[in-house]
């Protein structure tokens, strides 16, 4: 994925294979407000997943995890991969928003709001 993708709205079909998305480092020409909307266009299937990572390289990127299932929230600082599991319904969407970048990628916070299905892990 690049900067220039920012306002996509991404399809996911991991009817037939995993997918992984690698969101861009945020540096001095990619600022942070970049955004990104993943939408499952099919059910994940029973043995795939669709994984979202941050592309810094300090180990210092966190996603901020937000979710909305009813009346169940979710929130979760740790890691930097997003994984939609193979329990996600066609529906499911995971908006993910950069808050913030540190100078020379020393940190990336991104935003994610999980729309639908509250098993979307954080490692």
């Amino acid at each position: 994925m690049s900067a220039g993708q920012s306002g996509s709205i991404i399809h996911c079909d991991a009817d037939t294979n995993n997918i992984v998305f690698n969101l861009p480092a945020i540096d001095a020409s990619n600022k942070a407000g970049i955004h990104y909307t993943f939408v499952n266009t099919t059910a994940v299937n029973g043995s795939k997943t669709v994984k979202i990572n941050t592309n810094g390289t300090d180990g210092n990127d966190k996603f901020l995890m937000y979710g909305f299932n009813g009346a169940t929230s979710i929130t979760d600082v740790a890691g930097d991969t997003l994984t939609i599991p193979n329990s996600a319904t066609i529906g499911t969407v995971v908006r993910i928003t950069c808050l913030a970048s540190g100078a020379s990628n020393t940190a990336e916070i991104w935003l994610a709001e999980v729309f639908g299905a509250s098993a979307v892990t954080n490692a």
